[in-house]
């Protein structure tokens, strides 16, 4: 397949195991020296897939590794102690393959991240908000639409004036409807036209979510 390098506007580099050197014998080692059980076993790659890559791609929390660690220990583990073991594995970052990592990004996009594990799981997690999430919200609305015979269609531009008002605006400035604007009447006539309760309890806390700013419901 050819294709154009300059259609990429961003790109992201993951580093652990291919830039920066690992030796995961030490991490295991580690591990065995905390009274872990079974460590061939804790890095079987069945539980691996099941525990440590749900843990790099922010699937599971930090909480809910360890404890998860902590099954195969003997005695009470504290996190610390845990995350240094997990950590044991990382080496060094050769600072000629950065710049060749950087040389070569360069060539195939103008913007170039570099994040650390928390920032790409944020990443992650931000990203089903705004892709997920809202692909929900979309088969929401054309199920409403089906419900009452309204074409979906005629919602399609309005999608794509959201979409290209976020491009220029930030999101809290962009937005509009009756919650930002405190329409209580129309968000009540909202309400009790929704006969899904699934729908309106949606509905609720999202109003409830933009008129408190994003605080704590």
């Amino acid at each position: 397949m050819i294709f154009s390098l300059n259609k990429f506007k961003n790109i992201i580099f993951d580093l652990g195991g291919v830039i920066i050197n690992i030796d995961l014998p030490l991490t295991m080692t580690a591990f065995e020296e905390l009274g872990i059980k079974d460590v061939p076993k804790l890095f079987s790659t069945t539980l691996q897939q099941q525990l440590f890559d749900f843990q790099e791609k922010g699937t599971i929390t930090s909480a809910q590794f360890r404890d998860e660690i902590r099954k195969f220990s003997t005695v009470h583990l504290l996190d610390s102690q845990i995350d240094e073991a997990w950590n044991a594995l990382l080496l060094d970052l050769p600072k000629a393959r950065l710049e060749l990592l950087e040389k070569v990004a360069k060539t195939i996009s103008r913007n170039i991240f570099k994040i650390n594990e928390k920032q790409r799981k944020a990443l992650h997690i931000s990203a089903v908000f705004v892709n997920n999430f809202v692909n929900e919200m979309y088969r929401i609305g054309n199920e409403i639409c089906e419900e009452n015979k309204v074409p979906f269609e005629i919602l399609k531009p309005l999608i794509l004036e959201t979409v290209n008002k976020v491009m220029i605006l930030a999101p809290k400035e962009a937005q509009t409807g009756p919650a930002k604007r405190n329409d209580t009447q129309t968000i009540d006539a909202h309400l009790d036209f929704l006969s899904n309760e699934n729908h309106a309890t949606i509905y609720k806390i999202l109003t409830q979510s933009i008129q408190n700013n994003g605080k704590e419901l």
